[in-house]
């Protein structure tokens, strides 16, 4: 089964001390404010690699 894939990004707010995240799909969730700065630098990260990529190829 293939994931879906998603073209709005996610919203992030910052709640008592936390980073709480919604987003398409039902993502939610928080994070410590560590973990997320973490997180956001894995996603850039990531996110260029993937912008270097071809996308798959459609199936008929």
């Amino acid at each position: 089964m293939p994931r879906p894939t998603y073209d709005k990004p996610l919203e992030a707010g910052a709640v008592d001390g936390e980073v709480a995240i919604t987003g398409p799909g039902n993502v939610q969730g928080a994070f410590t404010p560590e973990a997320a700065l973490e997180s956001a630098q894995e996603l850039i990260e990531v996110a260029k690699q993937a912008e270097a990529q071809e996308p798959p190829s459609a199936s008929p």
